[in-house]
């Protein structure tokens, strides 16, 4: 069984088993009492977005202007005669 490797500074990780000491200082601000901007945050399903227009559809979206400049109607063989 191969043991793991030591953990390096480079990798994202918890810091979980090492003591890290961070320094707290207190700064005096004047904050104004309005956000300077909001952000909404929604999670949608897959489907969604791509209605949304968020993310790209897998294929190509249909071109209903061209099907509908091209369609001939109903034609004697497709349509009974009454």
């Amino acid at each position: 069984m191969q043991p793991y490797p030591a953990p390096d500074d480079e990798s994202a990780a918890t810091g979980i088993g090492r003591s890290v000491r961070n320094d707290v200082q207190w700064v005096k601000m004047d904050l104004d009492p309005r956000p300077a901007g909001e952000v909404m945050i929604r999670y949608e399903y897959r489907a969604s977005l791509v209605r949304l227009g968020i993310i790209p559809r897998d294929y190509p979206r249909p071109n209903t202007l061209d099907r509908r400049e091209r369609a001939q109607g109903f034609e004697p063989k497709y349509c009974p005669v009454p």
